[in-house]
């Protein structure tokens, strides 16, 4: 039964991390996306904020 219940837990915590990482991915692939479309930033630069208000204030618009 304690091999069942640490299997599980093991199984349950892998899942949070995989959607937590996609999550993430897809979030930055917006953001990448957002930028190239924007035309406002060069096309290889990344940008860590979460909105368009950090973004233009960090553009200075």
């Amino acid at each position: 039964i304690l091999t069942a219940v640490i299997l599980a837990a093991v199984i349950l915590a892998a899942v949070v991390l995989t959607a937590v990482v996609l999550t993430a991915v897809r979030e930055t692939k917006i953001q990448y996306l957002l930028k190239r479309v924007s035309g406002k930033l060069p096309a290889g630069t990344r940008y860590s904020g979460n909105n368009a208000a950090t973004l233009g204030k960090d553009m200075g618009c």
